[in-house]
């Protein structure tokens, strides 16, 4: 989901902590704007459209009169339907925020009267996201934008007046079509006679009965799911944003800059899509004569295996990427072995994308990845930066370089999340993200729940200090005298010379 897997009490302790430091130093709210914040509504139903999860509703509580900002949470006691009581209890000791049990929190909020309009500014955090809140406001309607700390679009808000009663929906009903969808579609159905999922369903059983609204039952999914050690699996809801339909495609993929004469940092943020930014980018590398080359992968995650257009620019030969396999591999087979790739179809590179990737999983119940070399290669030396938030696609490059010796690893194991998902449709706007392929490396081994381990093991922070190092230290001495400067072109940005699933 955009997908991200931070573990959920991890969020909601970093969000209880973070409130203790809230200084409030607004000058008191202006008599105008406390005369039209007088009339609005005290409860408000609200819709969050966002890529990570969709299209969710529920309930604000709104204190307009709160001095010196405007305050709103969701429904109290929720906390302890998502992660269980005792949990709950020791996120309510270590924050004041949650301490009333909510999952949905309006900080620092602040009304202004532009234009004769009123309008509503703040931040907007929950356990697994913190963006900033910009909306108009009437007595009876409020739309806007939800943008990233750092500015950039997220999603949007609408909300109307709310004097009905709750649960929201029927979040019970969702218990056997999830159950449903996973016997059907799973990649192993094996897997779903272990324990771990006899106690999933009993933990949704009994949180979903009680769930309110719809960040309720998707969190409260999202936190059982974490005992089934398997990525790639969450319950999620319809909207324009996670169709694509308000934003069609995410921010730019890639930053280019130079660090020396000779070695350029190529930083990826995303593999959505991206085989013509590459190709873009390697033309650019090679024409500047670069001879080291830094990959930077920390905290990508993945998307598609358009990553291994990254791969074909740097290997001669044409090489295997790996095996997938799916459902139907698994009633009549066993974990594949090396050989067993050597007779299996073949997906190369340059035909990757999630309907063809998906495509062949059906036809065929598992396929191999193969890279094909492409114009132009680069012959220079090669490391990658990697860290525990580098995931899925991004985790099959950095493990095909790394396997054939190509690149030097540096930094921490990927987070071992190398499953292929879709999303079933569950009806009512509901959709479960589901594991649908696993995957294995060339000589057999497989990433999910493993990661790839670096050739040289560092902190994330301290990467690409160690690769500079490697190379040498006038790296490190242009890089400090040339920072800052830079010019862009329509996909990638540089200097002088740039998140099946």
């Amino acid at each position: 989901m955009a997908r991200n897997r931070i573990l959920i009490l991890s969020l909601m302790l970093t969000t209880a902590c973070a409130s203790r430091g809230l200084q409030q130093t607004t000058p008191p709210i202006p008599s105008v704007v406390a005369a039209n914040s007088a009339s609005l509504p005290a409860r408000w139903r609200v819709t969050l459209d966002t890529r990570a999860v969709g299209a969710v509703e529920t309930v604000l509580w709104f204190d307009w009169a709160a001095s010196p900002h405007v305050t709103a949470r969701s429904r109290a006691g929720a906390l302890p339907v998502v992660v269980g009581r005792w949990r709950s209890l020791l996120a309510r000791v270590l924050g004041a925020d949650l301490g009333q049990g909510v999952l949905l929190h309006l900080r620092e909020g602040r009304l202004a009267v532009r234009n004769d309009s009123l309008f509503l500014d703040g931040r907007l955090v929950s356990p697994v996201f913190r963006l900033r809140l910009h909306a108009h406001v009437t007595e009876q309607r409020r739309t806007g934008t939800l943008t990233t700390q750092a500015g950039e679009p997220a999603g949007r808000i609408e909300a109307v007046p709310f004097d009905g009663s709750l649960p929201l929906r029927g979040y019970a009903d969702l218990i056997p079509r999830m159950k449903a969808a996973a016997a059907e579609h799973i990649y192993d159905p094996a897997i779903q006679e272990r324990s771990e999922w006899t106690s999933f369903w009993e933990r949704i059983g009994s949180r979903l009965r009680r769930a309110q609204d719809d960040p309720e039952a998707l969190f409260a999914v999202y936190d059982a799911a974490r005992g089934l050690k398997l990525s790639h699996f969450a319950l999620l809801r319809a909207g324009n944003w996670r169709e694509g339909g308000a934003v069609p495609r995410r921010s730019e993929p890639l930053q280019l800059r130079p660090l020396s004469d000779s070695v350029a940092h190529l930083r990826f943020r995303h593999f959505d899509r991206v085989t013509d930014e590459v190709d873009n980018v390697f033309s650019r590398i090679t024409a500047d004569d670069v001879t080291t080359l830094i990959i930077d992968l920390r905290g990508v995650p993945g998307v598609d295996l358009s990553a291994m257009s990254v791969a074909a620019h740097l290997l001669s030969e044409p090489v295997s990427a790996g095996t997938f396999v799916g459902r139907r591999w698994w009633r009549t087979n066993r974990v594949p072995k090396k050989a067993d790739g050597d007779g299996l179809p073949v997906l190369a590179s340059g035909e990757y994308d999630v309907d063809a990737f998906f495509r062949a999983l059906r036809t065929h119940g598992a396929f191999t990845g193969r890279v094909e070399p492409r114009a132009p290669l680069f012959g220079g030396r090669v490391f990658v930066l990697v860290n525990r938030a580098t995931s899925s696609a991004a985790e099959a490059l950095a493990h095909v370089l790394a396997y054939t010796r190509r690149a030097t690893l540096i930094g921490e194991r990927t987070a071992g999340a190398m499953l292929s998902s879709e999303e079933i449709p569950l009806g009512d706007g509901w959709t479960l993200l589901l594991p649908t392929a696993d995957f294995y490396t060339p000589d057999g081994k497989r990433i999910e729940g493993r990661g790839v381990e670096p050739d040289i093991a560092a902190s994330s922070e301290r990467a690409l200090e160690v690769a500079l190092g490697m190379i040498g230290g006038g790296s490190r001495s242009s890089m400090r005298r040339r920072s800052g400067t830079t010019s862009s072109s329509p996909s990638v940005e540089g200097a002088a010379g740039l998140d099946g699933r």
